[in-house]
This record gives structure tokens, C-alpha cells and sequence, in this order.
């Protein structure tokens, strides 16, 4: 398969995670289908070799990345305190998805360390242990197209562990595939789609 090219380089603007309302009984009904062994197999497949994508990843504040990196997870002014990232924690549902988008990764770049980004990869590889089978929240459109985004800017350190760039690449397919599927009904809610980061053509053709 082919690396995933420049072409796929996104604006340097970080979406808001934001939701737009559905059909409630369509939406149930879509969040059963995707949490089923059926579609879960249905997202299997090739994975790139590798991403080519020179990136400037966002500026991220190395106040908050130590804050991080000591437990304190602070977003949309809700705050807990955890040893490592509370993926369930019992939050408002926009503190989670913030977790969740990963864009919190260019505040632990701002840190800089070898032993902050250890804990990147730690928590990456957490993340992809416990989701990699659809979430409601996590697998939400805008924050896979966030968190999308994060890991590609910051592949190349958190692909420094072999194990880990594999599951990533893996990863970053599975939930390309997901996100290109929901795509035109995410495009149809009108004008909260525009808070959703897509992932390019050239990246779902590289995959």
C-alpha cells in the first residue's frame, strides 16, 4: 500500500468539537450497526506503509503539557485528576471528547523530553488498545477527523516504537475507512459539518 502523501496536509486551524443534532431513533440505529462484529470486520484491510506529510504541527503550550504529564487533565473548564488519561471518566461529554481528539499531543511536544513523549506513546497505545472497536464518543466524526490530524502531525515521535507505528498505521486506516463511510451523512447536517476535519481523498485512496 501507499505511504499516505504531502497531498493530505491539513489548514493549520484546530476544528471545535462540536455536534449537530440527529434523527435520534437513526442515530441509535447507526450506533448499534457500527458497534457490531459485522461492521467491526467490515473496517479490516491494508494499511499504509508510512505517512509522508510535512506537517508544522499546531503550537501546543508546554504549561499545559506538564500539567498533563502530572495527571491534571484540564479541557472545557472541567478538570481530573488521574495518573493517565481517564478515557471514561465521569465528565461532560465535550471534556471527554477533548481527551479523546488527541490534539492535547502538541502541548506534550511543547515539553519536548524523550520521557514526555514515552508517556505519548504510552497513552496512544492505551487508547488504541481500548478503542480500537467503534465508541460513540470517541468515533465521533469530529474528534476522529481531530484526532486524526494529531497523530499524523506527530507521527514520526510517536511512530519512534515500532510496535506502536504499526498499530498506528493500522489504526489510522480503520477509522479513515469509518470516517470516509459516514462522510456524506456528516456533510448533509449542514453547517456543523464544517467543525469536522476531514481526511483528504488522497489519504482514504492511500488506504
Amino acid at each position: 500500500m501507499r505511504a499516505i502523501s504531502a497531498n493530505c496536509a491539513a489548514p493549520q486551524t484546530r476544528a471545535p468539537v462540536a455536534r449537530a443534532a440527529r434523527n435520534p431513533v437513526r442515530q441509535e440505529l447507526r450506533a448499534l450497526y457500527f458497534a457490531s462484529a459485522i461492521y467491526h470486520l467490515r473496517l479490516f484491510g491494508g494499511s499504509p506503509r508510512g505517512v509522508s506529510l510535512p506537517l508544522e504541527p499546531w503550537p501546543g503550550e508546554r504549561g499545559r503539557g506538564d500539567m498533563l504529564l502530572a495527571g491534571e487533565f484540564r479541557f472545557e473548564n472541567e478538570y481530573v485528576r488521574a495518573p493517565s488519561p481517564p478515557w471514561r471518566a465521569d465528565a461532560g461529554e465535550e471534556w471527554r471528547a477533548a481527551l479523546h481528539s488527541f490534539q492535547w499531543l502538541g502541548d506534550i511536544a511543547a515539553v519536548g523530553s524523550e520521557a514526555a513523549w514515552q508517556t505519548a506513546r504510552d497513552w496512544t497505545a492505551d487508547w488504541i488498545k481500548r478503542f480500537e472497536i467503534y465508541d460513540r464518543l470517541a468515533w465521533r466524526a469530529d474528534v476522529i477527523g481531530n484526532r486524526l490530524f494529531a497523530w499524523l502531525e506527530h507521527f514520526e515521535r510517536l511512530g519512534a516504537d515500532a510496535a506502536l507505528r504499526r498499530a498506528l498505521l493500522q489504526s489510522l486506516a480503520r477509522q479513515t475507512r469509518h470516517l470516509a463511510r459516514i462522510a456524506s451523512g456528516v456533510l448533509e447536517q449542514g453547517d456543523a459539518a464544517s467543525s469536522v476535519r476531514m481526511v483528504p481523498s488522497p489519504c482514504v485512496a492511500a488506504i
